[in-house]
């Protein structure tokens, strides 16, 4: 087989090689991002134990805009994937969130909040007050993500003068075991079917690619599909 691909290829030097891979395999390569090295700025050194690889720290509102978005200031909806929920639109969580962000008070966004969990492959400071993280996955704080996007699309000017913060942790999982049992904790404190917990297994994001490509919409994230504008229909 190598030398019947190395025939079909115009330079004669070139080398050749062949891998086989499974279904699962092919899922996973499927799925992966050709550029996912983020780097998010911190207002602070961090708290870390670098045996663990974790790191609490804040992180300044319009800082954590510029991670989740690109460079056309869109919401980046990958690291999102492994929310068991989409936005749930105007919840009643989601307005006090609203409110926070609109109306600034004497007390940081961080006290009034509980901040995001981010899950990653890779996790490092590269200056005191930065860290590169590969593969994020924003596991815990969609709601409060998609607020503060909202929240400075509707006056992009916001960015240069805010001077309010959001809780970070940044961990980096010993084991698909641990990253299953933190995704299930961080979304246990609030009132989420136990169906929904089963949302990021790897049987679900299957479904949902092969109906996908059948125009056919599996909510695996409650009200994923309905965020993109597809009709229940």
């Amino acid at each position: 087989m190598r030398a019947g691909i190395k025939q079909l290829l115009p330079n004669p030097n070139v080398s050749a090689d062949v891998i086989f891979v499974n279904a699962d395999k092919l899922m996973d390569l499927v799925g992966t991002q050709s550029n996912n090295e983020f780097f998010l700025k911190l207002t602070e050194a961090p708290i870390t134990i670098s045996s663990q690889y974790v790191f609490v720290t804040l992180v300044n509102l319009s800082d954590y805009f510029n991670f989740i978005t690109n460079e056309n200031g869109e919401i980046i909806k990958h690291i999102f994937e492994s929310n068991v929920r989409d936005y749930q639109g105007h919840t009643s969580v989601n307005k006090d969130i609203q409110e926070s962000l609109e109306n600034p008070s004497t007390e940081d966004f961080w006290w009034l909040n509980n901040g995001v969990t981010i899950l990653a492959s890779k996790a490092s400071l590269t200056t005191g007050k930065e860290i590169g993280i590969t593969d994020p996955e924003i596991v815990n704080g969609l709601q409060t993500s998609t607020e503060i996007y909202k929240y400075f699309c509707t006056a992009i000017e916001r960015l240069n003068q805010e001077k309010r913060n959001i809780l970070v942790r940044v961990i980096v999982p010993d084991s698909e075991e641990s990253r299953d049992k933190i995704i299930l904790a961080t979304n246990s404190q609030t009132n989420i079917p136990k169906a929904s917990l089963r949302a990021t297994d790897s049987i679900h994001r299957q479904i949902e690619m092969y109906l996908r490509n059948r125009n056919l919409y599996y909510d695996r994230r409650k009200n994923y599909y309905k965020n993109q504008g597809k009709k229940v229909t």
